[in-house]
Order: structure tokens, then C-alpha cells, then sequence
């Protein structure tokens, strides 16, 4: 495959935000596509909260004129050297960014926050051109970028550019839409003639998802699955008929995980290092994270753990029944889980830790050397969730032969294969409901294979030996772009 010069546009990327599992795909695909040997640029905004020491001072482009509303707005292009082998660049506007959170603050969400994206996406043009970086492909990612297609193909379709240009839009959450007041028409200066059916409306409101969803050249999902369920109303969330509209341009991609970092071989935030047949620093390592979360250190206690963050989970919310329902027949469970922003979520899973504070701790995912101790030490990940868009965490802890244990919805099903003790073949446990008893019925059948250790072996060595790394995602999405590249001359 040729090389393309392709910008991946997010409002998001680690290692400059660590919000959530958009930020560990804009970070991670980049380097894996540069490594390809593509002209990649990254774009995100320049957020008050990004380490100075990461953002060099002198503006790349001098004052970068962005039009907007009525008039215009100004905004600076700022460049980190901190990731090897991509450039990246901050759209620079202090109102809009410079704030002590990305999308809200201890207060809530901000009010003005289709204000803020819409700004994003027209300087993201805006800084291309004055980058004369004339793209091949943009790839987008969630709502907060789903006017980039729009303008591309409405005020920006004769500019030369961009002539070019095809784009993808990447769909990491279904739910997460940027629905707004129709008001804000009037700041991306796509006249009224843009409130209808077949773009911004959604019903007296705007949609910057469902634009996105409309005007982008493809569309990618972050697993088969998912990108299948999407096109049904239950997981379409009111945008499920456009996605059948569009299945011909519709790609399923499961997120990687980046082997490099999250490896228990070299891994140097663990308490030992081990091996698939070396097992020896497993038992190592959950002993050191009982200690660090102030459990009882009992080795033959299966040490159960949710590593997403809960919000709204119907899945996480029946699986705090069962485990009281577990706690009281049987106190030989610990289960460790993220400090959740689902408050009412967090607040049932803190009641029973009240009855049972030697079964349950609570840790801050965002430590980073904490989350890796517990892929380490934990024996088996659970995710209750039917709602599953992507599963990069539970990859990342089947290679330290934690074992999943999730429900067959969307990217978990095509990560994880059902263990079938008669042949030994599997790498986990998939059930199906998130009912209450169903799903106690599930855990307690888990909770008995965990009790034959030969066969958990075996389960362990079959879940580290899954892989699906973020060269693996690159190589797919590389297959889009060139699908793009090849029919740009058709359209």
C-alpha cells in the first residue's frame, strides 16, 4: 500500500488526556500507522489540564483565523514533539480550553459545549490548510468532530485542499451524540437550509453525531459486532436507520491493546514478572494488590475485577445484586472496582462494602501503576455490561492471564471465546443476561471452575495467548483507507 498522508482528528489522545478508552485509540493508532509508514498528523484541542511541558510555545501557523457566527474567531496552532514518529497539534483557544476539565467540571457539563466543538471542528479545516497538509484521509472520531465531513462537503467543497480528501468517521459510542439546541446553527455558519432530515435535525434539536454519520465518505465501529448492533434501534439509540442506509460503507474494528506496555514479561509497575509457563509471579502479584487495596491476603480467594468505569450500567448495576446475594451464602469472593462518576452506581457497591469491607475495594483507575496491579493480580475480569462498544482493557488483562468473564454483547463476544473444559479449548466465560439470577447462575458456574486449578491453568494460558494488538487494528483500518483512496475519483 502507497503512503497516505492521513490526520486523525479527536477531542481526545493519550498521553495528553487519559479521560476514557478515546483517548487510549487517538493516542495508540497513530504511532502503529506512522510505524506503516503513512504521513500521519494528530489534531485535539489545547486543554487547560495538558502539562505545559508537553505543547511547544511558538505557534506553528501565527494567528489562525476561524470563521464563526457572524464573523470570526482566532485561535493559535501549537506543536508536541513528545510522541515519536506523528505530529501533533493543538487547536489553541483559552475561552474554549483552557478549563480545569474537558467537557465539564465538578458543577456539570459546560453549557457551551456545542459552542466549543463546532469551533473545533471549522479550526481543524482552518489549520490543515494553513498547514498546507493536504490530506489523503481524515478520520474523525465521536461527535465532538462530526462537522468535519459537513464542511468538507459543503463550505469547503471547491477548496483545493482539499480536493482529495476522503473521510472517516469513527463511532466509539452510540450513546455519546452531541445533541444540542438548535440555536447553535448559527455558529457554524451552515444557514437554517442545514436544520433538516438529512443533516443537523434531530427532532427541535441538533445532532453533531448523526451529521457525522451522514456526511462522512465511511463509517467504523470499534468492533464487528458492535458495528452490527448498531444498525438495530436497541443499540442505535434513534440513529439505527441511518446506519442501515449506510451498511455498505459500515466497518467493524476491534481496539487493540499495545503489547508493548501492557506486557507481565516486561511489565515494570508489577510486583514480578511472569510467564504463560511460568506462572509462579501471578500468585506474586495478586498477594502485592490484596496489600495495596488492604484485603486479606488469601491466595486461593478468586479476586474478581471491573476495570471500566460504571456510568449508567444496567449490567454493573444487577451485578452488585449477585454479589450480595455471593457475599451472603459464601464470604470467599473479593471483588475490586473503579471509583465510578455513576454515583448511584458506586453508592450500592460502597453499601455493601460497609457489610463486607474484606471483599470489597475501590481503586483510581486513573493511577496508572495501581491499574496495572490489578490486570496483574486479579484472576478474573468480570463485564456484566450488554452494552459493550469496546474492550481494550479486557484484552489488556487477558494477557496477564486474568480471565474474562463477559456478556456476549458487542466487542467482548468477538474478543472472548467460551472455555469448554471437555476439550480445554476457550479463553473465558460468556453469558448472556443481565438479569439478576442469570447472571448468578453464570458467576457461580464460574466461580466452580475456578476451583479446578488444572483446568483454570489451561484457561489462564489460553487467555494470555489471545492477541489483538494495535498493529493488528492498524493494518484493518489501513484497508479502509485504501477502499477510500481508490473510489475518491467515483464520487
Amino acid at each position: 500500500m502507497r503512503q497516505l498522508k492521513i490526520a486523525i482528528i479527536s477531542a481526545e489522545a493519550a498521553p495528553f488526556t487519559q479521560n476514557n478508552s478515546l483517548s487510549e485509540f487517538s493516542g495508540s493508532l497513530p504511532k502503529y500507522l506512522a510505524g506503516k509508514g503513512h504521513e500521519i498528523i494528530l489534531i485535539i484541542p489545547r486543554y487547560g489540564t495538558i502539562d505545559d511541558k508537553l505543547v511547544n510555545s511558538e505557534s506553528c501557523t501565527g494567528r489562525l483565523t476561524v470563521p464563526f457566527g457572524f464573523d470570526e474567531k482566532y485561535a493559535a496552532v501549537r506543536r508536541s514533539n513528545s510522541v515519536t514518529g506523528i505530529k501533533t497539534y493543538f487547536i489553541e483557544h483559552n475561552y474554549y480550553f483552557d478549563r480545569s476539565g474537558l467537557y465539564g467540571d465538578e458543577h456539570g457539563e459546560f453549557g457551551d459545549n456545542a459552542e466549543r466543538f463546532i469551533f473545533f471542528s471549522r479550526a481543524v479545516i482552518q489549520a490543515l490548510a494553513a498547514l498546507n497538509f493536504k490530506p489523503d484521509i481524515i478520520h474523525c472520531n465521536g461527535w465532538q468532530t462530526g462537522l468535519v465531513p459537513v464542511y468538507l462537503k459543503t463550505i469547503y467543497k471547491n477548496d483545493f485542499n482539499f480536493f482529495n480528501t476522503r473521510t472517516l468517521f469513527t463511532v466509539h459510542n452510540m450513546k455519546n451524540q452531541g445533541i444540542f439546541s438548535k440555536d447553535n446553527i448559527f455558529f457554524t455558519q451552515l444557514g437554517w437550509e442545514s436544520f433538516n432530515e438529512d443533516c443537523l435535525k434531530f427532532y427541535d434539536a441538533i445532532n453533531l453525531l448523526k451529521a457525522g454519520l451522514i456526511y462522512s465518505d465511511a463509517i467504523s465501529a470499534t468492533s464487528g459486532k458492535y458495528s452490527d448492533e448498531i444498525t438495530h434501534p436497541e443499540y442505535g439509540f434513534e440513529l439505527s436507520g441511518i446506519l442501515r442506509k449506510r451498511k455498505s460503507d459500515l466497518f467493524g474494528i476491534l481496539n487493540g491493546a499495545d503489547y508493548s506496555d501492557m506486557n507481565p514479561e516486561t511489565d515494570k509497575l508489577i510486583a514480578a514478572n511472569y510467564y504463560s509457563d511460568n506462572l509462579n509471579g501471578k500468585s506474586i502479584c495478586k498477594k502485592d494488590l490484596q496489600r495495596e487495596l488492604k484485603l486479606p491476603q488469601k491466595p486461593m480467594t478468586p479476586l474478581l475485577c471491573s476495570v471500566a468505569e460504571s456510568n449508567e450500567d444496567k449490567g454493573m448495576d444487577q451485578f452488585a445484586s449477585v454479589l450480595g446475594n455471593i457475599l451472603t451464602a459464601n464470604h470467599n469472593l473479593q471483588f475490586v472496582l473503579p471509583v465510578s462518576g455513576n454515583s448511584q452506581i458506586t453508592s450500592r457497591y460502597t453499601a455493601i462494602q460497609k457489610h463486607y469491607p474484606e471483599n470489597i475495594a475501590f481503586f483510581n483507575r486513573k493511577d496508572i501503576k495501581l491499574l496495572h496491579k490489578v490486570h496483574a493480580g486479579s484472576d478474573i475480569h468480570i463485564l456484566p455490561s450488554g452494552y459493550q462498544p469496546e474492550c481494550s482493557d479486557l484484552i489488556a488483562g487477558m494477557k496477564y492471564g486474568t480471565v474474562p468473564a463477559v456478556n456476549d454483547a458487542g466487542a467482548s463476544d468477538d474478543a472472548v471465546e467460551n472455555w469448554n473444559p471437555e476439550l480445554k479449548t476457550g479463553n473465558g466465560f460468556k453469558f448472556h443476561s443481565t438479569e439478576s439470577m442469570p447472571l448468578l447462575q453464570s458467576i457461580n458456574n464460574i466461580l466452580n471452575e475456578f476451583e479446578n486449578r488444572d483446568n483454570w491453568n489451561i484457561l489462564m494460558k489460553n487467555a494470555m495467548a489471545y492477541r489483538n494488538s494495535w498493529e493488528n487494528t492498524a493494518e484493518k483500518y489501513e484497508k479502509i483507507y485504501d477502499i477510500l483512496v481508490k473510489n475518491r475519483y467515483n464520487h
